[in-house]
């Protein structure tokens, strides 16, 4: 069973990312029982940060932006699917830069057995998973971190990432939306993205399902721009038809299973 802080934080980000949370739904994610859910939204609801029903929880005010260590709380299993599937995309002696975000340092841990690869990085964590390895090699773009993402980030970072033009650029976002906008809640952490998905050969969007919420309120890209989506479900209708009129790669695990991942 997870600490009681620790409970609160992921209870809060579920119930503000999707703007009403289940108890069976928030009881999964925490590890805990139906009752121990309601004891916790009892008091969350006493502080004033959400609205407690019957079924579940809506929020009831304005909404944060979570910490680092809550998102890497969240959606952990579907963020560690599209980790194995980004990882089969990339091939040895291949250049790459992993943005930053919980979902792209696991890709780096996922990576990190890997032989000869040159990475290019802001992702503080994903250094940290990389390091040991000495036939990897690896340069972490130094700079100011932002706590919410773990990310590098001001003008030393984009000094750095500038000098390169990699095979992959590997990207993730906090949201995108119905007409294909990838967003993000940072507008520090997007300036080292567009650089390098603009000078990468390929660019690698790589989300959880969790992502088609909407979340996020600054602009970051386009589905359209990038060569590969990658989730662990099978992304909704609109987002699919954007893919397939821009000649998007969809990988998905039920993709993969059938054969049909990897082509354009």
């Amino acid at each position: 069973m997870k600490r009681r802080a620790e409970r609160h934080e992921i209870i809060l980000e579920l119930v503000r990312a999707n703007g009403f949370a289940a108890i069976d739904e928030l009881a999964r994610a925490c590890d805990i029982s139906g009752q121990t859910v309601r004891r916790d939204l009892s008091e969350l609801e006493a502080q004033g940060l959400i609205q407690k029903y019957h079924g579940g929880a809506s929020w009831a005010g304005q909404a944060p932006k979570p910490s680092y260590a809550l998102r890497s709380a969240t959606h952990v299993e579907e963020k560690q699917i599209v980790a194995r599937l980004v990882a089969r995309l990339v091939n040895d002696d291949a250049s790459l830069y992993l943005a930053g975000g919980s979902t792209l340092a696991l890709v780096a841990k996922e990576l990190a057995a890997r032989n000869r690869l040159f990475i290019v990085t802001n992702n503080l964590q994903a250094g940290l998973a990389l390091y040991e390895n000495d036939t990897l090699r690896v340069m972490v773009a130094g700079g100011m971190i932002r706590s919410e993402s773990g990310s590098l980030t001001g003008e030393d970072t984009l000094k750095v990432i500038r000098r390169f033009m990699l095979d992959f650029a590997i990207i993730s976002a906090s949201g995108i939306t119905v007409d294909g906008t990838i967003l993000e809640r940072d507008q520090e952490v997007v300036a080292p993205i567009t650089e390098m998905s603009a000078t990468s050969r390929k660019v690698i969007l790589a989300i959880d399902g969790s992502k088609f919420s909407d979340v996020g309120t600054i602009k970051s890209g386009w589905i359209g721009d990038v060569d590969t989506l990658v989730c662990d479900v099978i992304p909704p209708a609109s987002i699919l038809r954007l893919c397939k009129e821009n000649n998007v790669t969809v990988v998905t695990p039920e993709a993969l299973s059938e054969g049909t991942a990897l082509t354009s």
